[in-house]
């Protein structure tokens, strides 16, 4: 994993595989919302589920809707679409991290956890 492939807010695990949320970024490193300081090298991203779709608020098995957005398991691999059924242009979305980041290019908000 690279620094650069994250963004404060973002959510992955650390060393020990627990979900830490990134609050701040240095060359290298990231900190979590204890404070603790982890080189980014020992940082693993969080494959995307279903679980984590349902956890992001989506209400259906396969296609999950998370506001205006669908994300949609097709082929072995998630598809994000629009509201007007459109397909975007993107590669394929694999991370918790990678999901939350388009998310926020595409609305300008946080992908919120809404169901734990």
């Amino acid at each position: 994993m690279k620094a650069s492939d994250l963004r404060i807010g973002n959510l992955v695990y650390d060393i020990d595989y627990y979900q830490i949320e990134v609050r701040a970024l240095n060359l290298g490193g990231v900190f979590d919302d204890n404070g603790t300081w982890f080189d980014v090298d020992f940082c693993e991203p969080i494959p995307l589920t279903e679980e984590w779709l349902k956890r992001f608020g989506a209400e259906e098995n396969i296609l999950g809707i998370i506001d205006n957005m669908w994300v949609q398991f097709e082929d072995g691999e998630w598809l994000v679409c629009n509201d007007n059924d459109g397909v975007y242009d993107i590669p394929t979305i694999k991370h918790v991290n990678q999901l939350q980041n388009l998310y926020h290019a595409l609305t300008g908000e946080e992908l919120k956890i809404k169901n734990k």
